[in-house]
Formats: structure tokens, C-alpha cells, sequence
């Protein structure tokens, strides 16, 4: 009984001692996880590290020497950032690249030589990437523009001074970064007034393909499931991350692409080579070689393409922001601008549709509806629409698609009025001419609303039906 004793005291003892170094170790993540641009971020509000930055650098320091001409993607995404920029007919002295990584959107956007050009500045947390880039960018820096280089983490403070950039651009680095809010606004203070923001980053649904086999793949094998593809942003989320930034006019918008590899194992080497492996807190350090067989055999049964190989899709997320100005535009007080009751529209609509003026021929009942409608706020390209059909009418076209249209442009324009002002409206609106076109109407009536899809459908399976029963007798062949 002594001796098991002893026994379970040593075992104990030995748990202790491993448990040492465990908390040592969190208490040292702890302490050494990189501040979030000081003053910037409100101090009530935890930070969350979701990225290890020290091993994101070290992951960049390794790729550093990968030629431009390996990189595809980032090649092909540069090419869209240079035309977003394009789109800015502005001169912008001092220029900002945040992460700039092996050069690629620098060779590009010296290579144009943008008038007004004075001062690039490149900005990465990887010395090793910015020697590696530093004599290609040199070869394309136009004369009179000054190169400098910066080795500086954008999770950190930024080393620049405040109103001293005309445009700030970033590709392909900040979804790396803890904090991004905090990053943002980091630069609306770098930015003079009236300054430009154009970042990209990937989008939630990158990889989605490699993420699904992986989560399938390691449930399979290991029975359980753990995070092998970093969370990305949405496009809304980046939206209202420039709103709260401080930055005027955020315009966000996305793209999707889709490149294909032989194999899943090639893609999972370009991601390692270009430096976009994970590195979330708390991730798998190994990753068995019967989940990698099991995600790559699953990718290729679901996913795979045939002389083409796998595919991957890649979603990119554009945002442009605007430093504040005081010749931006700024939207009124809420209660100062006009309102304009329903029942007032209502009145106007019941006198001017009902009047003897309006009574006439088709063409004046034309022009008296679009001018009443475009009085009371109906959009153009509805005006437009009814506007089209109705010329048609008038020379003489009285075919069912047409009629289908028209009622289609009907309901589109009655949907912006209450079912009181409903009856007025329809006044004026086109009439029907032929038995089938009042068909519809009755049936619209008894209903919400059809639309032409739906007519031609039903059309389309009544006439196989007939047609079905002309082949199947005889004595009625199809005509």
C-alpha cells in the first residue's frame, strides 16, 4: 500500500512539472504579443490576437527570394489595383505601400510614372522582403521620384509622420493583421485632407473548397475538427470598418476568381511559397499524412475538373476610403430637408389622372403618366422601361411578351405606392387590348404578383403537353 502510494505521488509530481512549463509558455505569448497603434483603439475593448505576427514574419522571411514571375496571383491583383487607380484622375505627390512584399504593385505603379510623383514609400515587417525587392523597385523608380524603404509591422504603430501621405495603398497584407479597425484608423491620421485609402484584401469565401475537404478529411481520420484557413473579412464588415475609421464616401466591392493546380498538394505549396500559410493562435503544429491523403483524395473527387485539375477559388475585397475634407459633402440634419405625405400624392395623382386633360388619345395619356410619375419620384430606368413598351404599342406590336412586359413594367411602378393610391395610378397605366392580356390582368388581380417568367413557363409547359399528346395519337400529327 506504501509503495502505490509513493507510485501515484511521483506520477503526480511528473503531471506538475509538465504543467510548468505550459503556463510559462502562455504567460510568455501573453507578454509578447505586439501592441495595436497606442491611442488609437478604445481602451475598454479586449484585444483579440488571432494571428501570431512573429511567425507570419518568419513564414514572409522564407518566401522572400520567390521571383516575381512565380507569383500569378498577386501579379494578376496588382494589374486590378493599377486600374482602380487609374479611375482617381488626381495627382498624389507622396505614396504609402503597406506590405509591400516582393515588389510587385511598386514595379507596376513606378513603371506607370504618375505625374506629380516625389516620394514612394515601401513599408513591410519582413527586412528580408524589402532587400529582396529593393533593386527590381530601384530599376523601375522614374527620374526625380525618391525609393524609401521602412521596416515596420502595420499591427504595430506606424513610423510616419501624422498628414504627411497623399495615398496609402495596400495588397494582400492586412487581413494578416489582429486589429484592423485600429490599423484603419492609424492611417486616416496619416493621411492629409482629402487623402485616398485603396486596400485589397482576401474575402471569407477564399479557399472554401480546401476548407470544406480539410474539415472533412480530419473528421474522417482524426474525429474531430480544428481551423487550418484563416477567417477572412466580408465585404459589409469592411464597409462599416472604413465608417468607423473616419473615412468619407467607403465604396467596397468584390471579386471572385478561380485559378486551377494539378493537385491539392501543389496548391498547398504555392500558398507556403507566396507566404500566405496559416498562422492563427493556438493552430496544429503537425498535421498527419493520413489527413493530408484524405483532404487531397476528397478535393479531388468533389472539386476536380478534367484536363484542367482542381480549382481554387479566391475572393478578393476591394475598399477605396477618403480622408476627410471640409469640401466633402456632408448629409443634412434629420427633420430639415421637405417631406411629402402618401395622402398629398394621393390627392395630386387623383386630380391631374382624373382631369378631362388627361383624356386623349394613347400617345398624350403617354406623356401626361411620365410626367405625373417622374413628378412623384418613380426612378428612370423605370420611366424608361414603360416608356419603351409603350412605343412598341404604338406601332402596332400586340404580341403576348409584349403584353407579359407591360404588365411586369406595371406591378414594378404600382409597388411604389400604397394600395389607396393603387387606383389612380392604374388610370393611366397601359391597357390591355387583346382577350389574352386580360386574362393576366384578372389573374394578377386574384394575386400579389406574376411575373412574365412565370407566364412563359406555364405557356412553355402547356404547349409540350399538347405537343406530347399529338405524338402519342396518330391521327393528329404535330404541325
Amino acid at each position: 500500500m506504501f509503495a502505490r502510494c509513493l507510485q501515484t505521488a511521483a506520477r503526480n509530481k511528473r503531471v506538475m512539472q509538465r504543467a510548468v512549463p505550459v503556463a510559462a509558455l502562455q504567460a510568455r505569448h501573453a507578454t509578447a504579443v505586439p501592441n495595436v497603434a497606442p491611442g488609437l483603439q478604445d481602451p475598454t475593448r479586449k484585444k483579440v490576437m488571432i494571428f501570431n505576427r512573429t511567425a507570419k514574419k518568419i513564414q514572409r522571411a522564407k518566401t522572400a527570394n520567390l521571383s516575381i514571375d512565380e507569383c500569378k496571383l498577386h501579379d494578376h491583383i496588382a494589374g486590378i489595383v493599377m486600374e482602380r487607380l487609374g479611375y482617381i484622375t488626381r495627382e498624389f505627390p507622396t505614396v504609402l505601400e503597406l506590405g509591400c512584399g516582393r515588389g510587385i504593385l511598386s514595379k507596376k505603379y513606378l513603371e506607370a510614372n504618375p505625374e506629380g510623383l516625389q516620394t514612394y514609400m515601401q513599408c513591410d515587417m519582413s527586412q528580408e522582403m524589402l532587400d529582396s525587392c529593393y533593386e527590381e523597385t530601384c530599376k523601375a523608380v522614374p527620374k526625380g521620384v525618391t525609393l524609401e524603404q521602412y521596416n515596420a509591422d502595420e499591427d504595430n504603430t506606424l513610423p510616419f509622420k501624422k498628414r504627411s501621405v497623399d495615398l496609402i495603398i495596400s495588397m494582400l497584407s492586412l487581413h494578416w493583421v489582429n486589429d484592423i479597425e485600429a490599423t484603419l484608423k492609424q492611417c486616416r491620421t496619416l493621411l492629409k485632407q482629402d487623402g485616398v485609402l485603396l486596400i485589397c484584401v482576401f474575402g471569407g469565401k477564399s479557399l472554401a473548397e480546401l476548407q470544406s475537404c480539410f474539415t472533412v478529411g480530419e473528421q474522417e481520420r482524426d474525429g474531430g475538427v480544428s481551423p487550418h484557413i484563416n477567417p477572412f473579412l466580408t465585404g459589409p464588415s469592411m464597409g462599416d470598418l472604413l465608417s468607423n475609421a473616419g473615412f468619407n464616401f467607403p465604396t467596397v466591392d468584390i471579386d471572385r476568381f478561380t485559378f486551377f493546380w494539378k493537385t491539392t498538394f501543389h496548391l498547398m505549396e504555392y500558398l507556403q511559397m507566396i507566404g500566405e500559410s496559416s498562422c492563427l493562435h493556438g493552430r496544429r503544429r503537425f498535421v498527419s499524412k493520413d489527413v493530408l491523403l484524405a483532404t487531397a483524395a476528397i478535393y479531388d473527387r468533389l472539386w476536380a475538373e478534367e484536363g484542367k485539375g482542381i480549382p481554387a477559388t479566391f475572393e478578393i475585397i476591394h475598399a477605396v476610403g477618403w480622408s476627410p475634407h471640409p469640401s466633402h459633402a456632408e448629409p443634412s440634419a434629420r427633420g430639415s430637408g421637405s417631406t411629402l405625405s402618401l395622402k398629398d400624392i394621393a390627392e395630386s395623382l387623383g386630380e391631374e389622372l382624373m382631369s378631362e386633360d388627361s383624356v386623349g388619345t394613347e400617345l398624350d395619356k403617354k406623356k401626361k403618366l411620365m410626367k405625373i410619375l417622374k413628378e412623384h419620384g418613380v426612378s428612370n430606368s423605370r420611366l424608361k422601361t414603360l416608356e419603351d413598351l409603350m412605343e412598341r404599342r404604338l406601332m402596332g406590336d400586340n404580341s403576348l411578351e409584349l403584353e407579359e412586359q407591360i404588365m411586369a413594367a406595371r406591378n414594378e411602378i404600382q409597388s411604389s405606392f400604397d394600395k389607396k393610391d393603387l387606383a389612380d395610378v392604374q388610370h393611366n397605366l397601359p391597357s390591355a387590348e387583346n382577350t389574352s392580356y386580360k386574362k393576366s390582368i384578372t389573374h394578377i388581380k386574384n394575386a400579389t404578383v406574376i411575373t412574365p417568367d412565370q407566364n412563359y413557363s406555364e405557356r412553355k409547359v402547356t404547349e409540350a403537353l399538347e405537343r406530347s399528346s399529338r405524338l402519342s395519337n396518330p391521327g393528329h400529327p404535330e404541325k
